[in-house]
């Protein structure tokens, strides 16, 4: 029994050093761009097991400001704690307060209209 808990204890102790994951990068000057971002709010429906009902879809509603907010520090502590930067994403948020995003994130956060009925057209 006492072996069993040595290795444990120094499996747990090899978890409290720096993983690979906060490593400083070795090519700083390059940056980075989330293209996978949700900087608007969406409705969560409790007892619905998702996001989303038939009667509720799950269409992005309004910009959500704190996430943008959010999304800025990361990029302050990325570039600060490990020389990254995360200079750009592209929101997935849909139609909703485009020009909002992009003020507000200060340049940093871009729209990508998804449109998920075709048939409407541009409109």
């Amino acid at each position: 029994m006492k072996k069993k808990t040595a290795i444990l204890l120094a499996g747990l102790l090899l978890l409290t050093f720096k993983g690979v994951a906060q490593y400083t990068t070795i090519y700083p000057d390059i940056p980075r761009i989330d293209i996978h971002s949700h900087p608007h709010y969406i409705n969560y429906y409790p007892g619905s097991g998702t996001k989303t009902t038939k009667s509720h879809p799950s269409l992005p509603t309004n910009p959500d400001y704190s996430t943008i907010s959010n999304y800025l520090a990361l990029h302050d502590q990325l570039l600060k704690n490990n020389k990254i930067d995360l200079s750009m994403w592209v929101s997935l948020g849909g139609d909703k307060g485009i020009d909002t995003v992009t003020s507000v994130s200060k340049g940093r956060i871009m729209t990508c209209i998804s449109d998920y009925v075709p048939q409407r057209g541009l409109t």
